[in-house]
């Protein structure tokens, strides 16, 4: 959620008269994540981004991910630190579930093979 409002805070994207440009939020969700980003410092106490907000915004990760990675080039050690963010940044292969159209496609795979069979 954190990095939805940091874009729109970049990009100061604004509604042009033609509906909504983004999705639809409840207003809990957008001020639990403008509360988030003032935590890690990437918003200021007036919503305005940050040096922290303007970088963490440019990389392709969630912002935790990315707070760790600038940190890590902070510190000198962004080795470690990237093979941990990529760990936590990919989905567990163990628990991965089918999306509907994959299992979709699986079934019509077996029902094509299965009627190349019979005939």
């Amino acid at each position: 959620m954190g990095e939805d409002s940091m874009e729109i805070r970049k990009l100061r994207i604004q509604q042009q008269g033609q509906g909504p440009l983004i999705p639809v939020l409840d207003l809990l969700q957008v001020q639990n994540a403008i509360d988030y980003l003032k935590t890690i410092g990437a918003l200021d106490e007036n919503e305005n981004l940050t040096v922290l907000g303007c970088n963490l915004s440019m990389l392709p990760a969630k912002s935790k991910l990315g707070n760790m990675i600038i940190l890590g080039v902070v510190f000198n050690c962004l080795d470690p630190v990237l093979t941990i963010v990529a760990g936590l940044s990919a989905r567990d292969s163990f628990f991965m579930l089918f999306d509907k159209k994959d299992v979709l496609g699986v079934k019509v795979s077996i029902l094509i093979s299965n009627a190349h069979a019979i005939s």
